[in-house]
């Protein structure tokens, strides 16, 4: 699995020989890092590109276009199922009650399970494995290359008033963008000029390694999946504007690669839920804000420190439009590390 074609230049094909999997581990380890580097970008900051090469120290580069990774987010609240459980004792310090919710969306997840429970505290928990269609984006998975879904409760400003709960959907999809780069005295700008996801042709089954079974039978090495003639291609436009510029080829088992890659960058990243207090010897906890919670993964404190960071005044809720903002630079930041690999 090579991930090099993220770079500008002529070859506007992404077709990298995706059954190399020498130096693997080095691989994954790039991805993570550049996608942990926007994950704890400075909240409301975009990431940086990656520094073009220029031997000079002043360049000025021709506008190009490249292959890149683009976010969608899909507030799916309303697909939320919320009812009261039985109570359960938590053994929260500080706790109030032990009263306990659900809440669920109806995704056909390959773990069965799409739902957070929690007691009257804010949690989040996310998923990576659905296999259904999509609840926010039907009409636009042909240029998916992953998808997630987070739940997550804000704590009541009162106490004894209910939970407040939210359900998000977060898309990565293939685009093109068009840039100008030039570089002063060792500093580099770069400009996006324009993106689009407009499809131009496709006869790929599926970006998203999830819902591409060829992939699967190719990676475990079964009959002729791996034949080049039988793998179909995905074709970008470039933006508008920018019509004299090549369009953009995907191999759908290269695609399917670095979703793949992508998907593992999220692993056991499980959620995780907030306490009054800092449970000892359990070396899961950590400060975030005001408040303490037990962490499962890098990006769940990441996502945890964007809902919750900022605490509201005294007496005030969480304001649900203030995080989904502070969400979606967050995860177009990952999206631009990935590019950045």
């Amino acid at each position: 699995m090579q991930v090099s074609h993220w770079v500008m230049g002529t070859n506007q094909t992404c077709d990298t020989d995706f059954l190399d999997f020498s130096g693997l581990d080095d691989k994954l380890l790039s991805f993570k890092k550049n996608m942990l580097s926007g994950a704890y970008s400075k909240p409301n900051s975009p990431l940086a590109d990656m520094p073009p090469v220029c031997d000079s120290g002043d360049c000025t580069f021709p506008e190009f276009v490249s292959l890149g990774v683009c976010v969608k987010m899909a507030n799916v609240t309303d697909r939320l199922r919320v009812a009261r459980l039985p109570d359960k004792d938590w053994n929260l310090f500080g706790l109030k009650d032990n009263t306990t919710w659900v809440a669920s969306l109806p995704i056909s997840a390959l773990s069965g399970d799409s739902s957070l429970t929690t007691p009257n505290i804010g949690s989040l928990a996310f998923y990576t494995d659905n296999i259904g269609r999509s609840l926010g984006f039907e009409n636009d998975d042909k240029t998916a290359i992953m998808s997630l879904y987070f739940i997550y409760s804000n704590p009541p400003a009162h106490t004894g008033r209910p939970l407040s709960f939210y359900a998000v959907e977060v898309m990565f999809h293939a685009c093109t963008k068009a840039y100008f780069v030039k570089v002063t005295n060792t500093s580099s700008v770069w400009e996006e000029r324009g993106r689009t996801a407009d499809v131009r042709s496709n006869n790929a089954t599926s970006l998203n390694f999830i819902k591409n079974p060829a992939f699967m039978m190719c990676f475990l090495d079964v009959a002729k999946s791996c034949d080049e003639k039988l793998r179909g291609q995905l074709v970008l436009s470039p933006p508008s504007g920018y019509e004299s510029h090549t369009t953009v080829r995907i191999d759908e088992m290269s695609a399917a690669s670095i979703s793949a890659a992508m998907y593992l960058s999220f692993e056991t990243n499980l959620g995780f839920f907030g306490t009054k207090t800092r449970n000892s010897g359990d070396g899961g906890s950590v400060m975030i804000g005001k408040g303490v919670y037990r962490v499962d993964g890098d990006v769940s404190m990441a996502l945890a420190a964007n809902l919750w960071g900022a605490a509201p005044e005294k007496g005030k809720a969480f304001d649900p439009e203030r995080q989904l903002r502070s969400v979606t630079n967050m995860f177009e930041n990952m999206a631009k590390g990935f590019e950045n690999t």
